[in-house]
């Protein structure tokens, strides 16, 4: 839609542009919630509300608001008359997904430390329980929250665009491409970094950051022969695991099915399909090779970033 904006505005729909950094769909709306409880990115963008029929604001972050800051947007948007699209994702997937993705802001939980809290807890867990984020709307936008299932969209083929305009009763104004989903860092590459991550802490560097990521990323790039033998010892130690059809995952997500039936858009499964991921253990740290290697490693990530700011 950001790429669209132009002709999404010739048809009387605004895209909302404001506070939009260089990765798209991530608003600095969110943050300015989060650290004042109001936006003034959102009030200046209201001041044009009244020129376009439909107004779209998209953001992966609206999820990570607590209840006051729901209510501080809901306030904000009193009157508009709103609806809140809600995106859902297989909670197996979002939970390989956000573990790889804290890793490359700089983490350093395995995916065994990772994975626990979300198992102990699942009705807590608003990757299993995507009623923990939608109570909040519910309770803000009453009646007006739809869910949309982004696997069955992309199982029958149907781009997530067309589906959230049609949620609002409107068609796309331009040819919709399906596009490319951005492609994941492999799992062992992931796991090299995490322990890169720990060792840059341990080493005085203070918490890894983003400017370890892109060293990193761009040594694998250039074929470091040190991560290439990394990799492959955590492939060695890598497991089938499957978490669809638990106790622990079906039972908050048919309490979410039952709860907003009504909410619900499109094609829904009662029950996820089967889906087994390769995920790794620590055990590849005790290979002999491993710890040179890191050292080397962590020395090549260093030297990388000695002139960067």
């Amino acid at each position: 839609m950001f790429a669209h904006s132009e002709q999404l505005s010739a048809s009387g729909i605004n895209y909302v542009p404001d506070g939009i950094n260089i990765a798209y769909g991530q608003h600095k709306i969110v943050e300015e919630f989060q650290s004042s409880g109001h936006s003034p990115i959102l009030e200046n963008a209201l001041q044009k509300f009244g020129e376009f029929s439909l107004n779209i604001i998209s953001s992966e972050n609206f999820d990570r608001l607590n209840a006051k800051q729901v209510a501080s947007l809901a306030k904000m948007l009193k009157s508009v008359d709103t609806t809140v699209v809600y995106v859902m994702r297989r909670s197996d997937d979002l939970l390989v997904s956000s573990w790889q993705e804290s890793i490359k802001h700089g983490a350093e939980a395995t995916w065994s430390e990772y994975f626990f809290p979300h198992m102990a807890r699942p009705y807590g867990s608003q990757l299993f329980n995507p009623s923990v984020v939608l109570d909040l709307y519910h309770k803000n936008f009453p009646g007006k929250v739809k869910v949309l299932n982004f696997d069955t969209l992309a199982a029958d083929g149907t781009d997530l665009v067309t589906a959230l305009l049609q949620t609002v009763e409107v068609s796309p104004p331009f040819e919709v491409k399906q596009e490319r989903i951005n492609a994941s860092m492999p799992i062992p590459h992931v796991e090299v970094l995490r322990a890169l991550n720990v060792m840059w802490r341990q080493h005085g560097n203070g918490s890894s950051n983003v400017r370890v990521r892109t060293a990193f990323l761009g040594l694998v790039k250039q074929g470091h022969a040190d991560i290439k033998q990394l990799a492959a010892l955590v492939s060695n130690t890598m497991a089938p695991q499957q978490v669809a059809g638990s106790f622990t995952q079906q039972a908050p997500f048919s309490t979410f099915l039952a709860k907003y039936q009504s909410a619900l858009v499109g094609r829904w499964e009662q029950q996820l399909s089967p889906k087994t991921y390769n995920l790794p253990s620590t055990a590849w740290l005790l290979h002999a090779e491993a710890p040179p290697a890191m050292e080397r490693l962590l020395r090549d990530v260093q030297e990388a970033l000695k002139d960067t700011p």
